[in-house]
């Protein structure tokens, strides 16, 4: 958080645990999963299935940098789950995907008197997308260009005492290329290819925990000031009722300054924004899938 032209805002730690609603909605991400699960043949062996679930591990090394001001890094480790069925003699595809993780991040910057401060941060960072796309078998290569829509969502608490907590949030629309091959010997391998436009995000922040009586800021990111490329491959073995896979990936995304809020702080107007920052994800998935 910046206040005036570009001075970095003390980051300080609020106890704050994510609200009620933010759980509720993943007990609800989670349920719908498992029910499609259960619900769902398998069909392992095909190239544009009917209906595929996947479950399992994902892990992550997380850099965030805002440049020349301070950066948050370490692992987070949690889960996923995704639905993909393809429909119709055209191999229309319907989507779905989401993950939660979780950590503790490592803090490296400076307050606004210029002061060098190091702490942890503890962190929860969901994602949620529906995707759209339309399979060609390409002489036994499966190609499914597709596109959607994704929302992502960083609770940062900042173990600074006194400190305050952010809540960033990112609609985005998806727009890439899935490849998959099946081979004879019960393996699968693939890759994906995927660019992602910003529709719009919101960075609340909950300054009053860490100053008494100052106004909450709420800044604004408009469509186009940010964007992203995510990259992945797989390898997949298939035993019969079920395949296990694993599956690397990198993920980057690129967000401009947001906009300002001038808010009061002990009878003064402050001027405060999210200034540029980049997100450099670099990741592991192990999974079921069935």
């Amino acid at each position: 958080m910046g206040d005036g032209p570009g001075t970095p805002f003390p980051m300080c730690n609020a106890t704050r645990q994510p609200d009620g609603r933010t759980m509720k909605r993943i007990s609800f991400v989670t349920v719908v999963f498992v029910l499609i699960a259960l619900a769902a043949p398998s069909r392992a062996s095909e190239l544009f299935p009917n209906s595929r679930f996947k479950l399992g591990y994902d892990g992550e090394y997380l850099f965030y940098d805002q440049p020349g001001l301070m950066h948050i890094k370490g692992f987070l480790h949690g889960g996923f789950g995704a639905w993909t069925g393809y429909f119709t003699d055209n191999h229309l595809m319907v989507g779905l995907e989401g993950s939660i993780l979780n950590g503790v991040l490592r803090y490296k910057g400076s307050t606004a008197s210029g002061d060098s401060v190091k702490f942890n941060t503890e962190n929860v960072f969901a994602e949620g997308r529906v995707l759209v796309g339309k399979g060609f078998d390409c002489g036994g290569i499966g190609v499914t260009p597709f596109t959607g829509f994704g929302v992502r969502n960083w609770y940062n608490r900042l173990e600074f005492s006194p400190g305050y907590s952010r809540n960033i949030t990112h609609y985005y629309l998806p727009l890439g290329v899935n490849v998959a091959v099946r081979l004879k010997n019960d393996w699968s391998v693939g890759a994906s290819l995927e660019g992602d436009v910003l529709l719009s995000g919101s960075v609340k922040t909950e300054l009053s925990d860490a100053i008494p009586g100052i106004e909450n800021p709420h800044t604004h990111q408009k469509f186009g000031n940010g964007c992203g490329l995510r990259l992945g491959t797989f390898a997949e073995y298939d035993f019969g009722g079920f395949s296990f896979g694993v599956e690397p990936y990198f993920r980057y995304w690129h967000f401009a300054k947001t906009d300002t809020d001038d808010i009061i702080n002990a009878g003064s107007t402050v001027t405060l924004y999210e200034p540029e920052n980049d997100f450099y994800q670099y990741g592991l998935r192990t999974y079921i899938a069935f």
